[in-house]
C-alpha cells in the first residue's frame, strides 16, 4: 500500500482530513512542524488521542515527519526526504496561514513559499498526484469560475 503525505494535519480543516483518512484505513504520513515547546510527534499524539475519543474505529498510527513549509526543502532531514521518496505517491497540501495580519513574512511564507517548496519536492522525487486545499481568499477580487 502506498502512502499519502498530508500537510496541515494540526490545523482545523487538515485535522478533519487527517482523521477521515485514518478512519478510511489509508496509510498517511503527516508533515508537521514542532511547536514552541512541543515536538511534532507530540502534537500528532495529542490529535490521535482526540480522534480516538471521537470514534471507535482503530486508527493506524501515521508516520510523523518533522519539517517546516517555510524553509527551503521543507526543512526535511535527509532521512525524512528519503522516506517520503520511497513511500509516498500522493500529497494533500492543506497547510496554510489564515491570518489577516501581515507580520514576519506571513502569510506569504506559509502560503506561497510553502506551496512552492512542496511542489518542488514533488517534482524532484516524482510525486505526480498533488492536491491543494486552499481558501476562498486565494482568488482575490476575481469573479466567476476560478
Amino acid at each position: 500500500m502506498t502512502c499519502e503525505l498530508l500537510t496541515g494535519a494540526t490545523g482545523f480543516l487538515g485535522s478533519h482530513l487527517f482523521r477521515d483518512a485514518l478512519i478510511a484505513g489509508r496509510k498517511v504520513a503527516v508533515l508537521v512542524r514542532p511547536g514552541r515547546a512541543v515536538s511534532a510527534e507530540r502534537r500528532v499524539d495529542e490529535l490521535l488521542a482526540r480522534f480516538r475519543q471521537q470514534t471507535s474505529v482503530p486508527l493506524a498510527p501515521p508516520m510523523v515527519i518533522e519539517g517546516d513549509l517555510r524553509k527551503p526543502d521543507l526543512g526535511l532531514s535527509p532521512a525524512s526526504r528519503a522516506w517520503i521518496t520511497e513511500h509516498c505517491d500522493r500529497v494533500v497540501h492543506c497547510a496554510a496561514s489564515i491570518t489577516f495580519r501581515f507580520k514576519a513574512g506571513e502569510p506569504y511564507q506559509s502560503n506561497v513559499d510553502g506551496t512552492r517548496y512542496m511542489l518542488e519536492l514533488c517534482k524532484e522525487i516524482g510525486i505526480r498526484d498533488f492536491h491543494l486545499v486552499s481558501s476562498a481568499y486565494i482568488c482575490g477580487q476575481r469573479e466567476g469560475v476560478i
